[in-house]
């Protein structure tokens, strides 16, 4: 029997793996979850969780190193692939850049540093080199000009699920083109290129390579950049050359400050998601109504993928739901498990016996069937739980 083992994490590691249990029955499959991954959905699904809930064996690469017919496919795997140590000579990896180029560490930050509006996704054999594998198949990226970390981490994710859907047969078959990646254009970053943990923002660079760096760290779960006090949401250039020695703030209102630069003045946005849901947890009005007049977003999520009004369901804040829902809040926003609003309204009300919340989300419209993640609504959980004081409502 032929074996595929698909080694890695998030989103892609989970639809490469789908593909295969939904279509190669014949196959023995196994997964290698990164080190890191403890089988709880974060901001992104847990590979390792989804795996094991489809009865996929865990193993480990010493495991697969002796197996004759594997198929080995590393998705956003944490560690470095030595080739002469299988038997197998069929190792794959998508690689989140558009190859030769960015090579190595932090391609989703790396492009927007360097103004680059292209990028890609690059499937490739696996060779001793880092990234250096002859290239079976690539998907180009364009990148706009207000694209963040985030965002372009985002387009790798859907653009490589379809690189792999169309590759998936040929990598079974072994029946697909490579072609050797050119010297020309090349490029590699180690780890030791960026420094997480000192983050900062060189101003004296032009206003397009200013806005680049914020873009470039800004990545909500994992860091944001600031300026002063302020972390810093977006960036404007704006018409007005400077005169001002560079980094000078010129100005600086509730909206954000006005920076001077090399060339031109650049506004710098304040970020003022924190207040919004640091007030929806508070319960402070008006330093709610106040936040609610600088964001894009009113169901934007922070790093634990609560919503403002999950926040203020789970807090029983309940006048501060009623002004989200009136600013637009969408009452089927979930957190990273599925989970409701409106399920989030019941646990407070498990907690500390308060129905307000739960009440008013329901006049409001609150679905009553919408089930989580794990395909329980919130009637499973009052029954589960043997809390039915408020089952009659659902």
């Amino acid at each position: 029997m032929r074996s595929i083992c698909i080694a890695g994490k998030n989103e892609i590691a989970i639809d490469g793996l789908q593909c295969i249990i939904d279509n190669h029955a014949d196959l023995e499959v196994f997964f290698i979850p990164n080190k890191n991954d403890n089988g709880i959905d974060g901001w992104q699904p847990s590979f390792k969780k989804y795996a094991l809930s489809k009865g996929v064996k865990q193993v480990s690469l010493d495991d697969v190193y002796d197996i004759e017919n594997l198929i080995f496919l590393s998705l956003e795997y944490d560690r470095i692939i030595k080739p002469e140590r299988f038997k197998s000579e069929n190792i794959f990896n998508i690689h989140f850049s558009r190859l030769p180029k960015y090579k190595g560490m932090y391609t989703s930050a790396l492009p927007l540093l360097n103004g680059e509006q292209v990028s890609g996704v690059t499937l490739h054999k696996i060779d001793s080199g880092i990234d250096t594998g002859e290239i079976i198949g690539q998907k180009e990226i364009h990148i706009d000009c207000k694209d963040t970390a985030r965002d372009l981490y985002f387009k790798y994710l859907s653009n490589s699920k379809l690189l792999l859907k169309n590759h998936i047969e040929v990598l079974l078959s072994g029946d697909f083109l490579s072609f050797p990646q050119s010297s020309y254009g090349a490029s590699y970053y180690s780890k030791s290129s960026i420094d997480y943990s000192r983050i900062s923002i060189d101003f004296n660079k032009c206003a397009f390579e200013i806005a680049n760096q914020f873009r470039a760290f800004t990545f909500r779960e994992y860091q944001m950049p600031s300026f002063g006090a302020w972390q810093i949401i977006g960036t404007e250039i704006l018409a007005d050359k400077s005169t001002s020695r560079p980094g000078v703030v010129l100005s600086e209102d509730d909206a954000g400050f006005v920076v001077s630069t090399i060339d031109y003045d650049i506004r710098l946005k304040k970020d003022y998601y924190p207040a919004l849901w640091g007030a929806s947890e508070s319960g402070d009005i008006a330093t709610l109504q106040s936040a609610l007049a600088f964001i894009d977003d009113v169901d934007s999520r922070n790093n634990k993928g609560w919503s403002a009004l999950i926040l203020a369901a789970y807090h029983g804040k309940t006048d501060i739901a009623d002004i989200l829902l009136d600013a637009g809040a969408s009452l089927s926003v979930c957190g990273y498990n599925g989970t409701t609003p409106l399920m989030y309204a019941f646990s407070h009300y498990e907690l500390h016996g308060d129905d307000r919340s739960f009440h008013m989300l329901i006049s409001r419209g609150a679905d009553v069937s919408a089930g989580d993640n794990a395909g329980k609504s919130l009637k499973d959980y009052m029954v589960e739980r043997n809390c039915l004081d408020l089952i009659q409502y659902v």
